[in-house]
């Protein structure tokens, strides 16, 4: 979908990408310290590398403002799809934001909250990709994006229990509904399950940006599908 941009409303996204990478970035910067010297001493933890779903805006926030128009409308998509689904999942299981210290469990609720936040900024602003291709290619994106989880997940198998994306082969799924999946059909059903039933949540909120589009804010961008 080619969507009427104006200049102004670029920069103003690629600014407010920026105030988030910035607020992101620094707050993972406080939990990499603090996990390294004071929860595990002169010991890196892989597990707490920033590498899951909802990582991604800490890198791609500082590729909005940089990348090609192309690439810029992917990384949109992306952000206002698979990422805002992802954190308002992590709401529905708490489970994994809850931390060993109280500052570490502030720092994962106020980062979900950020990317809810920021993904919803990005829809509303039209300047994402709502049509059928764009989520295509956001989706191309999450795929990728699982794979280099995957590969990680299995060269650093021996650096302690890493299970980036949740999608390690070595340990059994753990995510709701989908552990149930792998109980009773393996945990390679369970990994496939798990990625595909991220596919269909970016898939639906993928619609959902596209009425918005489209009914409430035709002046946000227009696009033929």
């Amino acid at each position: 979908m080619k969507q009427s941009e104006g200049a102004s409303d670029v920069r103003k996204l690629n600014r407010l990408c920026l105030a988030f990478g910035a607020f992101l970035a620094a707050g993972e910067l406080y939990k990499q310290c603090f996990l390294y010297f004071v929860i595990h001493p002169g010991i890196y933890d892989w597990w707490d590398l920033p590498f899951q779903l909802c990582s991604m805006p800490l890198y791609l926030c500082f590729l909005v403002p940089v990348v090609p128009k192309r690439q810029r409308s992917v990384f949109l998509t992306f952000l206002m799809d698979y990422n805002l689904m992802g954190a308002v999942m992590a709401f529905a299981d708490i489970s994994g934001m809850v931390r060993e210290h109280w500052s570490l469990t502030l720092h994962s609720v106020l980062w979900h909250v950020a990317v809810i936040l920021l993904g919803i900024c990005i829809g509303r602003s039209g300047q994402g990709d709502v049509s059928r291709g764009g989520y295509a290619r956001a989706t191309v994106l999450l795929l990728f994006f699982c794979a280099g989880a995957e590969l990680l997940n299995v060269v650093l198998h021996n650096k302690g229990i890493v299970n980036l994306f949740y999608i390690s082969p070595y340990y059994r799924m753990g995510q709701m509904v989908f552990r149930d999946i792998a109980a009773r059909w393996g945990n390679g059903m369970g990994i496939v399950s798990y990625i595909g039933g991220m596919c269909l949540g970016g898939a639906l909120l993928h619609e959902m940006w596209y009425l918005y589009i489209r009914y409430s804010a035709p002046c946000a961008g227009r696009g033929n599908l």
